[in-house]
This record gives C-alpha cells, structure tokens and sequence, in this order.
C-alpha cells in the first residue's frame, strides 16, 4: 500500500513538471512564430523590391528604388518601412527595413 502511494506522488510530480515545461514553453513559441511571420514579410518585400529593378528608372524618384525616400508597407499586418542609402565608396545601394508588429 506505501508503495503506491509513493509511486502516486512521484507520477503527480512528473505530471506537474511535464505540464509546468509544456505551459512555460507556449508563449515563447508563439512569440517565435510571430518573429518568424515577420521576417517572411520583411523577404516578400525584399523580392517586390527586386523585381522593380529597372535601369530606366533606377536614379527616378518614382522608383521603388530611388536612395533616401522612406516607404511604409503593410503586408499581412506587418508595418513595414524601408529606405535605400548609398554605399560609401563603392558604386552600390543597402537596402535598411524595419519591420513593426505587436507582439
């Protein structure tokens, strides 16, 4: 009769670690989905931007392209900014985004 008692307190504290982890683990998964979901965004707007490349517009205000304009987005509830800047001493552009959403 002991021995069953023991080995129901034993199981009842396994359960109750087991359970703890699995409550502890949810919210950091889903804020690692939310982080994932926005970086998928953060790459569709990276390939927008590169399927607007066009050397008749590249030095235009008009183009996506164009250095130091600030845009915003919203792709699947994702605030996304971006702007272009030139590359010091070498004939290239970096793209810099920022991607906002609640967490």
């Amino acid at each position: 009769m002991v021995e069953v008692i023991v080995t129901s307190i034993i199981f009842m504290l396994a359960a109750i670690g087991i359970f703890a982890t699995i409550t502890s683990l949810r919210p950091q998964a889903m804020k690692s989905s939310k982080r994932l979901e926005a970086a998928y965004a953060g790459k569709a707007m990276i390939e927008s931007l590169r399927s607007s490349i066009d050397a008749r517009t590249w030095e235009t205000n008009e183009s996506l392209l164009a250095v130091g304009i600030n845009r915003t987005e919203t792709i699947n509830g994702f605030n996304v900014t971006w702007w272009l800047e030139n590359v010091e001493g070498l004939n290239m552009r970096r793209l810099q985004m920022i991607i906002n959403y609640d967490e």
